[in-house]
């Protein structure tokens, strides 16, 4: 029982001390602009998405899409702090509405472990 306690204890540290670890800004893709990466919201990375940008009158919507499926939303209005409409779960519906003046809220991890 103690070595397991004793187990427990050394090996969950580091693993709470990684989640904290932060990711150097010099990740960001290449295929991207500077002046374009400052005004999405923190801890989003587009990796190979493909940006659909659709003006409207004073309104732009950047449309973002991985294998053919929208999962954000960035909508501008001119003189207006842009928001973002999320597609966390990926069933085509947007769940959350992220504005910059809710505060930085950075989105959960979510990884892809097998696909066929």
């Amino acid at each position: 029982m103690h070595k397991l306690l004793i187990f427990t204890f050394l090996f969950f540290p580091p693993i709470a001390v990684a989640q904290n670890i932060k990711h150097p800004e010099e990740a960001t893709p290449t295929s991207r602009s500077q002046e374009n990466v400052a005004d999405e919201p923190e801890g989003f990375d587009p990796g190979g998405a493909e940006i659909k940008i659709i003006t409207e009158g004073d309104m732009t919507f950047k449309e973002y899409s991985l294998n053919g499926k929208v999962y954000m939303v960035k909508i501008q209005q001119k003189g207006f702090p842009p928001y973002y409409l999320i597609d966390r779960n990926g069933d085509g519906r947007m769940d959350e509405q992220v504005s910059e003046l809710m505060g930085p809220a950075a989105p959960p991890p979510n990884w892809v472990l097998f696909r066929w």
